[in-house]
């Protein structure tokens, strides 16, 4: 009786297939990475945006006070010496006037204090995006184990 054996090497096809599959995942993580990237970069600059548009109100708030101030300086001028040409209601349409400045000028102010709490509410908002915020104010979080 006679025995052949024939064996010929048919190549590392299961280690090039691990291979081929570990460099397939390697690509679709890189991606992940990318898009995930693209998205964190989007919305940091939506916020930043954000952040400038509330300054900007922040600012036109301002002027508006100051015009309201001025307002309320020349009205309280005009109330206190009210001019004869209006003839004898005179002071009651100055102290009108007077009334209506007040009231713009404490609405000027409050919309001055909610536009500077929203830009300093966006700020925060950038600085937790960024990661920040923590090390900013000097806080650190330990956790302890029972």
């Amino acid at each position: 009786s006679v025995g052949i054996e024939y064996s010929r090497p048919i190549g590392n096809r299961a280690a090039l297939a691990k291979h081929r599959q570990l460099q397939l995942a390697q690509a679709r993580s890189v991606n992940l990475l990318d898009a995930f990237e693209q998205n964190v970069a989007y919305e940091i600059a939506e916020k930043i945006n954000s952040v400038q548009l509330a300054f900007a109100k922040f600012e036109s708030s301002l002027r508006q006070l100051g015009e309201a101030q001025e307002w309320v300086r020349l009205s309280r001028a005009r109330y206190q010496n009210p001019p004869d040409e209006l003839g004898p209601d005179a002071l009651l349409i100055s102290l009108v006037d007077y009334q209506n400045a007040i009231q713009a000028h404490v609405d000027a102010l409050f919309s001055t204090a909610q536009d500077l709490s929203e830009y300093n509410a966006r700020l925060c908002e950038i600085g937790e995006l960024e990661g920040i915020l923590l090390e900013n104010w000097g806080i650190s979080l330990h956790c302890e184990q029972p």
